[in-house]
């Protein structure tokens, strides 16, 4: 996407369309070398098979709504695959976030274009709502460990209310609003 403007094109289409931020790679392959191991992505990705063939194998999501921070998305699967294919030139296939798959091609030249699909989520709200709250003094100000317990409920009182001020009724609106600002293309 970064250098062939009629793959911006496509990305920037499937932005408009899907409500996402959305980039674009490109994947060769020769002979039968798989070129990653069994994985999962933490975005969504449509595969476009432009030259050659290649075969998939796809697993069920083992974590719902899988983060790389969180550890129990790293389950493997262990059931068996929900699909098996093969993709042809001008074959799509759509693998939502989490799921499981690997490819390999199939003793012949192969290309396909992935397209990244990155939607937010609650931990990208609650950034926001981090980045936020650094205008509020309780927000910055040291955590009373020391202190007595009822200096500490105070505390936390006081910076419950600070992020529930913040986290309104609102400010997904602003949050979106922010996304657009930093990944113009959101």
């Amino acid at each position: 996407d970064e250098l062939f403007d009629g793959i911006r094109v496509l990305a920037d289409d499937a932005e408009r369309v899907l409500g996402g931020f959305v980039w674009a790679n490109l994947y060769a392959g020769w002979r039968s070398q798989q070129g990653f191991d069994l994985h999962w992505d933490d975005h969504d990705t449509l595969i476009l098979q432009v030259c050659g063939r290649k075969a998939w194998t796809v697993y069920q999501p083992t974590c719902e709504h899988p983060t790389k921070a969180f550890a129990g998305s790293w389950a493997p699967p262990r059931d068996r695959p929900v699909w098996e294919g093969i993709l042809e030139a001008g074959s799509l296939l759509y693998m939502p976030r989490g799921w499981w798959h690997y490819a390999v091609p199939l003793d012949q030249p192969t290309l396909h274009i992935t397209l990244g699909i990155r939607a937010l989520s609650g931990e990208d709200v609650l950034r926001w709502v981090s980045s936020e709250l650094h205008a509020c003094s309780v927000f910055r100000a040291n955590v009373p460990y020391r202190s007595g317990r009822a200096e500490r409920l105070a505390y936390v009182a006081r910076l419950r209310e600070e992020v529930l001020h913040t986290l309104s009724d609102e400010c997904l609106e602003r949050v979106l609003s922010h996304a657009r600002a930093v990944m113009p293309r959101f």
